[in-house]
């Protein structure tokens, strides 16, 4: 008896889809558990290997339809053709379990940006971004930084702008803990 590759294919595909979203899974999931700061590259370095991931899960999702689908020679009979039918949901299932991980980091799109004003300000290089959902977590943890009234992260240039209340400015080092707690890097410019 032939054995059935199309469930493991069906896991690969899974497994491959998580990885891809990893780059933005993990650093959160890190910084839940207290490691964020020690291990925040991990998560550049996934979303670098994101494209490869996908191209597995494809690659393995491919196949296991190839295989689920295809007519087996000899026996016909209705024991097989249920648990083909079994195989083929369990496939579909594992096939938009792969693609809602896949999308997932794109689904958060980057919030509307605000200007901050020239005075009282700060600029901050931001390293280990890696999908535009980090852009909110990032505004949200500077944001709670006292003396912050306002702040804008740019995804595309890697830098976060922060504005201060009246002349109530934080400690530049205050911002970049802030930043280094999530898991990314910081830098102040100016």
């Amino acid at each position: 008896m032939k054995r059935d590759v199309a469930p493991g294919l069906a896991v690969g595909g899974v497994v491959s889809g998580v990885l891809a979203s990893s780059c933005c899974l993990l650093p959160a999931v890190l910084s839940l558990v207290g490691a964020g700061a020690s291990l925040g590259a991990v998560g550049e370095t996934l979303s670098a290997l994101r494209p490869v991931f996908i191209s597995v899960a494809a690659v393995a999702l491919g196949t296991g339809f190839y295989f689920a689908y295809r007519k087996p020679r000899g026996c016909a009979c209705e024991a097989n053709a249920r648990s083909a039918k079994g195989r083929r949901v369990g496939l579909w299932i594992a096939t938009v379990v792969a693609l809602g991980a896949i999308v997932f980091p794109t689904l958060h799109s980057e919030p509307e940006r605000t200007t901050v004003s020239t005075h009282n300000r700060l600029e901050v290089a931001l390293a280990g971004m890696d999908c535009p959902s980090c852009v909110g977590k990032l505004r949200e943890a500077i944001g709670k930084v006292p003396g912050v009234a306002e702040v804008d992260v740019d995804y595309a240039k890697r830098r976060a702008t922060v504005g201060f209340a009246n002349g109530k400015a934080p400690a530049p080092d205050a911002v970049v803990v802030a930043v280094r707690a999530l898991g990314y890097d910081a830098t102040v410019v100016r």
